[in-house]
C-alpha cells in the first residue's frame, strides 16, 4: 500500500512557448495541486504510474487547463530535481 505526502518538485523549467503563453500564478496554482496529488486531466494510464513515481523517485505527470483553455503539462523527472511545464502541444522533449 503506498501513503502519500507532499512531493518536491525541484527546480521549475519552463519551454519557451510556456514562458511566453502561460500566466504565472496559474501556473502556480497548477502546481499546487500537483504537489498534492491532483494530477488534473492527465490520462488514467500516466495517473496509475504516477503514485509510484513520488514514492520511488520516478517520474510524475499531470495536465492542467488555463483560463484561456490552453492546456499544459507538468512533468517531474526522475529524482525529481528538475520539473518541466511545456504546452500540450509541445513535444516533450522540446526546449
Amino acid at each position: 500500500m503506498l501513503f502519500w505526502h507532499d512531493m518536491a518538485v525541484g527546480t521549475l523549467v519552463f519551454s519557451r512557448r510556456a514562458k511566453e503563453v502561460l500566466d504565472f500564478q496559474e501556473v502556480q496554482d497548477a502546481i499546487e495541486r500537483y504537489e498534492h496529488a491532483d494530477w488534473g486531466d492527465v490520462p488514467q494510464h500516466i495517473r496509475e504510474y504516477n503514485p509510484q513515481g513520488v514514492v520511488d523517485g520516478g517520474q510524475v505527470v499531470g495536465l492542467y487547463r488555463d483560463r484561456y483553455d490552453q492546456e499544459f503539462w507538468i512533468i517531474t523527472e526522475p529524482k525529481h530535481e528538475y520539473t518541466h511545464i511545456k504546452l500540450a502541444d509541445e513535444s516533450w522533449d522540446e526546449k
